[in-house]
């Protein structure tokens, strides 16, 4: 447990540590100012919290738990087994360094303002979202950047979910997303406001769209290979591709949005319905396939 003054920075170096909770986090923030957790090199690590069922009243819900700003870095390796969530921040999420190995119950990595990823490794099974950015308090908090790593990411959800934006400037991506509920919302890579794509490279083998935005998406490089069960990219306001190689090989649409523009890159579609759609947009995947909501 780290418990400090609220100005106090705060550096935990894990050098081949075993934590087991039966019940709560493995290591747990209360306050800090930030708190740092290195993964020495050449260690590897391992957190498993078994249980959180004692824990509603203080809304505990992580093997790494922090009420605090948290950031990640090292080049060790940390492996999570969590009942509840991986590695939650209710401030910022950062990870700048290191190996994650994460089976998760519920979210793998959860940041309340950001989760911000640099050249990391990550393989993160999870029973929803594996990556999740959310803050209902600020329009423009609760966004996932970046800039490149390798991740291997299976969820139960979501791949990559956000209430404001997802922007990715690189990285290597395997995202698959399926679930035996309904209601569950299964995108590969999701946000609100905008998704923003300049580089990568993109397989997305996902039960619901494999790139979704309730607002723009905008492609602007990089390489796609989508297997969707619904669409192949969906905007519910505009689609913008600039650049890129994007092959959708299986979808319901192959592109969506409300408008579509097109001004560069190389696209191979395979739809079972419309390969290019400018007339959809806001029809959201709740809606029975074939069910066009615009009436003129």
């Amino acid at each position: 447990v780290v418990d400090t003054d609220k100005t106090e920075k705060v550096q935990l170096i894990l050098e081949n540590v075993s934590i087991i909770n039966e019940e709560g986090a493995g290591i747990c923030v209360e306050q800090a100012d930030k708190v740092f957790i290195t993964l020495a090199d050449g260690s590897t690590n391992k957190i498993v919290s078994n249980s959180f069922t004692g824990n509603e009243d203080t809304n505990i819900d992580g093997a790494i738990f922090s009420r605090e700003d948290l950031t990640l870095n090292g080049s060790g390796t940390l492996k999570i087994t969590s009942a509840a969530h991986g590695i939650v921040s209710k401030d910022d999420l950062v990870l700048t360094g290191g190996v994650y190995q994460i089976q998760s119950e519920k979210q793998g990595l959860s940041g309340k303002e950001s989760v911000r990823i640099a050249d990391e490794t990550f393989t993160i099974t999870s029973g929803t979202d594996a990556i999740h950015s959310e803050d209902t308090d600020e329009d423009t908090k609760g966004f996932v950047y970046i800039t490149g790593g390798v991740l291997t990411l299976a969820a139960g959800g979501d791949g990559i979910s956000s209430s404001y934006v997802v922007q990715a400037d690189g990285g290597s991506f395997d995202i698959s997303t399926s679930s035996t509920e309904t209601d569950t919302s299964t995108k590969g890579i999701k946000a609100q406001k905008y998704v923003i794509l300049k580089d990568g490279t993109y397989q997305l083998a996902t039960a619901d769209d494999g790139i979704h935005c309730n607002g723009n998406v905008y492609v602007c490089g990089g390489t796609y290979s989508i297997n969707s069960g619904d669409d192949g990219i969906h905007a519910d306001d505009g689609a913008a591709i600039s650049g890129g190689s994007i092959k959708i090989s299986e979808s319901y649409e192959g592109i969506e949005g409300l408008t579509i523009d097109i001004t560069g890159g190389q696209i191979d579609i395979t739809a079972s319905d419309d390969g290019v759609n400018a007339a959809g947009g806001r029809d959201g995947s709740s809606m029975e396939k074939g069910q066009d909501p615009f009436v003129s």
